[in-house]
């Protein structure tokens, strides 16, 4: 289940360093420009991108007058934000904000040397700045959050600490004489299982050293066993060497 961030957690998660998803119309009605891009937002103010002034990016925006960015969590629990809105201004870039955009996604040293190694001494590049008007956003971290108890999963240190301790004595999970056994499979209690082989009524009790579901091992019967063989007496239940071949 999914569900919508509040005001200030959207805004925090646009703050946040992320690579964001430029979206506007480009060229002929009905195409879309959407290319990878580096931004910086601070909460209730203006989101700002950086391109270069004659670059397809900053072509389509002047265009449009408008345009959207989309970023996103990629790890579980999955969260996004997405705004759209007009351009409020195209200025120049200031190299000391050049400098700060390379060092939100690079890191000091990173960024000082990805200015180094990019000059733009002739100012090829342009910020534009952008007012969001329409938000949507969603976070499934706050959907699981949300499910009913019964829903949510077990940890697994949870399940062992729940699991009967192993003892080799019948009557320690006999029901009524002890601590009551669960089958590992379908975890259903240890009791006296009722079902039908061969048209006859038979009672199965699961040993303590049984490790599987005594209910499985009569379903595979029914269906495969009982199919090829039939037993040679009818007054008691078959034993290993009371079956023959069915011709």
């Amino acid at each position: 289940m999914w569900v919508l961030m509040n005001t200030a957690e959207r805004e925090e998660f646009l703050a946040g360093v992320h690579v964001g998803v430029l979206s506007a119309a480009a060229g002929k009605p009905g195409q879309t420009l959407a290319v990878p891009v580096w931004y910086s937002y601070r909460p209730g103010g203006l989101l700002t991108v950086l391109t270069g002034r004659r670059s397809r990016k900053a072509a389509a925006i002047r265009a449009a007058g408008r345009f959207s960015l989309c970023v996103q969590d990629d790890s579980p629990p999955y969260r996004y934000v997405s705004v759209e809105g007009p351009v409020v201004g195209e200025e120049e870039l200031d190299p000391a904000e050049r400098l700060a955009m390379a060092r939100r996604y690079l890191g000091a040293v990173g960024g000082d040397q990805y200015v180094t190694d990019n000059p733009d001494p002739d100012r090829k590049n342009v910020a534009f700045r952008m007012r969001p008007e329409h938000w949507l956003s969603q976070d499934q971290g706050k959907g699981q959050a949300a499910l009913p108890r019964r829903a949510r999963a077990v940890p697994t240190a949870r399940l062992r600490s729940e699991s009967p301790p192993r003892n080799t004595d019948a009557a320690a999970i006999t029901p009524g004489r002890g601590a009551r056994a669960r089958c590992r499979i379908c975890g259903a209690p240890d009791r006296r299982i009722r079902t039908r082989i061969s048209s006859r009524v038979a009672t199965v009790k699961r040993a303590p050293i049984a490790q599987f579901c005594a209910r499985a091992a009569l379903w595979f019967w029914e269906r495969t066993v009982s199919a090829i063989v039939r037993p040679v007496r009818s007054d008691r239940l078959p034993g290993p060497g009371d079956w023959q071949a069915v011709r």
